[in-house]
């Protein structure tokens, strides 16, 4: 079984696969929220939507048919952004952010996890944008097979609780 992270609107991008073979199964959603640093000299505790677009942005280099994942779950129309830097992970986007005046998005649970270590501040995200979804991919012989599907149903389970508590360094 293959777990997907897909920054994808189920109902505008679908995950797409050329093989029918394969089952696409939601697997967990969650919210996408801002990050900053923690003595970020014009952001404390809340962000407007005039202040999200002000700010520099560090942005996650994934893209999918050609737009970011954020482009993607976007419900309005998105202004331009200033990009201060573009990076290949989100770890290295939380720990660019932790150092300099910049916005990043990420997941709630990756947020939650690092914002002690790293002294971030979580915000809401001042765009409408839809839940994060992530997917389950695997082959259609496995649908049915009980062992599998415990095992689904016990990583969705996982996956509820998991991403609540911080990471203490």
């Amino acid at each position: 079984m293959v777990f997907v992270f897909a920054i994808a609107q189920c109902q505008q991008i679908p995950v797409i696969t050329k093989d029918s073979s394969f089952v696409i199964e939601n697997a967990y959603q969650e919210h996408a929220v801002v990050i900053c640093r923690q003595g970020h000299p014009r952001i404390q505790g809340q962000l407007s939507k005039a202040q999200f677009y002000q700010e520099s942005h560090c942005l996650f280099s994934g893209k999918w048919n050609n737009t970011t994942g954020f482009e993607q779950l976007a419900n309005e129309p998105i202004e331009e952004r200033i990009v201060e830097i573009v990076t290949t992970s989100l770890s290295s986007m939380a720990l660019y952010v932790a150092q300099r005046d910049c916005l990043g998005v990420v997941s709630r649970s990756f947020a939650l996890k690092w914002s002690q270590a790293l002294k971030l501040q979580i915000l809401d995200c001042p765009i409408a944008i839809s839940l994060i979804p992530y997917k389950f991919i695997y082959h259609k012989r496995e649908l049915n097979n009980p062992a599998h599907q415990r095992l689904r149903e016990k990583i969705k389970a996982q996956l509820e609780q998991a991403h609540a508590h911080p990471i203490e360094l």
